[in-house]
């Protein structure tokens, strides 16, 4: 692997690691990767983590919405808190909501996850997790060492057999996920390659799909003192020019469309509005993790549309005017071309916020 390659998927893998509000979970009717950060409120299902099988954004409900961690068990979610935790039926529609103190041993961890009848508390600074039956009570609680090489994942769940993590190795140029038997212990692994569409889900991860999310000022008309006197007899005076630009602004929506395939999800229905939010989050993990990239207003995220704007500039014998956009999107891929252009005399790329 190269070193600019290198570079980029730590970058990546920064983005990813856990965050509150995002979390894998393992329930009864198969695998939720849930989104409750950045006003997101949404989750995919799966039914195979490894072939993406079925597919589909949900909305979290209300009520479900705001958690730091979430975790599943085969009759319940739970939605965890910093020192309170509820019980739930279902992510959509939860039904009877029953809130519990979360017990002083078990808070502050870094992951939280269950595998019946123990709920498990990560604590990665102290290299241990805690097992309980009860986080309420703290009942029968045991600690154990976190084994090396089940110490470093980005995210956790289980099922009623195995224990698996999300991991990135830096030899490796795409997500893994590991399944072990005992995490003290790291018996009976298994390594399995993650399925795009699902880890497209987590922060950073469109990234990996359709390239690193950039933000830049693109250059869309020129003007010349020179050019605009090319007729005149007198080109020694400055000229006012006032003209009418034609351009488009907004989310392209076929560009859209090709970033939401990898999922059910109609961008005509009410789970628009979440993944709007979604891909915003996706720009907004890249400006917090080093990109120089701005996200533009709310009416920016509307659909495609054509637009005229009235300029008036003078211009001096020897100088160009300059009309610029921002554009934002990932690798090649435009998706969203800001409203508001900006006028400049000078042909350097500017450099603040649209």
């Amino acid at each position: 692997m190269d070193s600019a390659k290198a570079k980029a998927n730590e970058a990546i893998k920064k983005i990813m690691e856990k965050k509150d509000g995002v979390d894998i979970c393992a329930g009864w009717e198969g695998f939720y990767i849930i989104r409750s950060d950045s006003n997101i409120d949404c989750y995919l299902r799966t039914t195979n983590l490894n072939k993406g099988k079925e597919l589909k954004i949900e909305t979290l409900h209300d009520s479900v919405q705001g958690g730091k961690h979430y975790l599943a068990t085969p009759n319940h979610f739970y939605i965890i808190g910093t020192e309170k935790y509820k019980r739930i039926n279902s992510l959509d529609a939860p039904g009877e909501l029953k809130p519990f103190d979360l017990h002083p041993n078990c808070r502050g961890g870094d992951h939280y996850f269950a595998k019946t009848p123990h709920f498990y508390i990560f604590f990665k600074q102290k290299n241990k997790y805690r097992r309980v039956t009860n986080m309420n009570k703290d009942s029968e609680a045991k600690e154990f060492d976190i084994h090396p090489e089940c110490s470093e994942g980005l995210y956790y769940w289980a099922t009623d057999k195995y224990f698996y993590f999300l991991t990135w190795p830096k030899e490796e140029d795409f997500p893994l996920y590991y399944r072990t038997n005992n995490l003290n212990k790291n018996e009976n692994t298994k390594i399995y390659p993650i399925n795009l569409g699902v880890v497209s889900f987590l922060p950073g991860g469109l990234q990996l799909k359709n390239g690193r999310v950039f933000g830049k000022w693109e250059k869309i008309a020129t003007f010349s003192h020179e050019d605009l006197t090319k007729n005149s007899n007198d080109k020694s005076e400055p000229v006012e020019y006032e003209w009418e630009q034609k351009y488009s602004f907004g989310l392209k929506h076929t560009e859209y469309e090709k970033i939401a395939r990898h999922w059910d999800i109609s961008v005509q229905t009410k789970d628009k509005v979440s993944f709007e939010k979604f891909l915003s989050s996706e720009i907004s993990y890249s400006i917090k993790y080093g990109e120089s990239i701005e996200t533009g207003t709310q009416s920016e995220w509307e659909e495609h549309k054509e637009t005229t704007a009235k300029f008036r500039t003078k211009i001096y014998p020897g100088e160009s005017v300059y009309l610029w956009q921002y554009k934002i999107g990932f690798g090649e891929r435009e998706l969203l071309l800001a409203e508001n252009l900006k006028l400049t005399h000078s042909k350097e790329i500017p450099t603040e916020a649209p």
